[in-house]
C-alpha cells in the first residue's frame, strides 16, 4: 500500500473517530511542548461552540494555569543592561515550589545561566512574585535571554 493511500485512510479513520467522540463524549486534547509544558484544549459537548467565558474559565485545567503563570513570569523578566552591553545570551531554567503564602520556595537551578546577571534578574522577579497556584505546586520555569539579530 502506498504512503498516500495509508495516510488518507488514517485521516479518514481519525476524522470518523473525532466526529463520533464529539457527538457523544466531548473532546479533550493534551499537547506536550518541547519545553515540557502541557497545553490542554477541552471541547465539552454542552458548550456547543458558544463563547461563554465563565464556562471557559472552569475548563482551564491546573496545567493550563501553570503554563499561564510561567508565561507571565517570563514576560516580567527584563534583559539585564550589563548583558545587553556585553552582548551576552543564555538559556536557563529553574524549578520551584509554591508555598502556603503563594510565594516561591525550594528554588533550584536546573540549567545554570552563562552569566550571574541573568540569575539576579530572575531572582529579583521571582522573590516578589505572588503565584496564583495551589500550595505545593512544583513548576519548571525556562527562560531564554536572546538578543535580536
Amino acid at each position: 500500500m502506498s504512503f498516500k493511500i495509508s495516510f488518507l485512510i488514517s485521516c479518514f479513520i481519525f476524522s470518523v473517530l473525532l466526529i463520533i467522540s464529539k457527538l457523544f463524549f466531548g473532546i479533550e486534547i493534551i499537547l506536550k511542548t518541547k519545553k515540557g509544558n502541557f497545553l490542554n484544549f477541552k471541547f465539552d459537548q454542552n458548550l456547543k461552540g458558544r463563547g461563554n467565558n465563565s464556562l471557559n474559565k472552569e475548563l482551564l485545567t491546573e496545567e493550563g494555569k501553570i503554563s499561564e503563570e510561567i508565561l507571565k513570569i517570563q514576560n516580567k523578566i527584563k534583559y539585564p543592561q550589563y548583558a545587553i552591553e556585553e552582548k551576552l545570551e543564555s538559556i536557563c531554567s529553574w524549578e520551584l515550589k509554591v508555598n502556603q503564602n503563594k510565594k516561591a520556595s525550594d528554588i533550584k537551578i536546573v540549567k545554570p545561566c552563562s552569566h550571574y546577571s541573568f540569575e539576579e534578574e530572575f531572582l529579583s522577579v521571582i522573590e516578589t512574585w505572588k503565584f496564583d497556584l495551589k500550595e505545593g505546586t512544583k513548576i519548571l520555569i525556562p527562560v531564554k535571554f536572546s538578543l535580536a539579530k
